[in-house]
């Protein structure tokens, strides 16, 4: 009996030590993805900066119509791209420990709003009606928040809710106080978290 003990005890060991290498690999598999997620996002919004300040140039140039529109809709896609690097970014800092939040008083329905607005064209393309609801109780509610972190956050969630929706069906955005908390919601019609 003392010998099983003695052969499970080092097997234990064994296994323990094969966890922590495993640990260990895993751990840096993670970091090496976090750089190259860094190193690809800043190496691709070099061509959209440029996109976006060759769009600004050629806008200023057309008269109203629907040239300018067109160009408008280039500037707002280029926006949405732009914020999809910054996300990117931001992902890579935050899942390396480098991401300090950065906590300012924000006004919550302006920053729903803003969400809403970068992916209502996306939304009225695809024939999918993008609404948005806040409590009367929170129209004029600030709140203390990293802005970017948590815009972020609510954007790829409404964004996955658009582009796994089906044409005619409906996403809405919804704030609410409930029992002296707020919730924040996404709603789709789609199979899903």
């Amino acid at each position: 009996m003392m010998i099983a003990n003695l052969l499970l005890r080092e097997e234990k060991e064994d296994l323990l030590v094969l966890q922590r290498a495993e640990s260990a690999r895993a751990q840096q598999a993670n970091h090496e993805k976090s750089a190259f997620l860094a190193a690809a996002s800043h190496d691709l919004r070099q061509p959209v900066h440029a996109l976006m300040l060759t769009s600004h140039t050629l806008r200023m140039q057309l008269p109203d119509g629907d040239s300018r529109m067109l160009v408008d809709r280039i500037l707002e896609s280029g926006h949405a791209l732009s914020e999809q690097f910054n996300n990117l970014m931001d992902l890579s800092r935050l899942e390396s420990g480098a991401y300090q939040p950065n906590f300012s008083t924000v006004s919550l329905p302006v920053l729903l709003r803003r969400v809403c607005a970068a992916h209502r064209q996306v939304a009225e393309s695809t024939g999918i009606g993008l609404t948005l609801r806040v409590d009367r109780r929170l129209q004029q509610q600030f709140i203390s928040t990293d802005a970017g972190l948590l815009g972020r956050c609510i954007d790829n969630l409404v964004d996955n809710a658009i582009k796994f929706s089906e044409r005619g069906s409906r996403v809405l955005l919804s704030v609410r106080l409930l029992s002296g908390n707020i919730r924040i919601a996404v709603h789709d019609q789609v199979i899903g978290i």
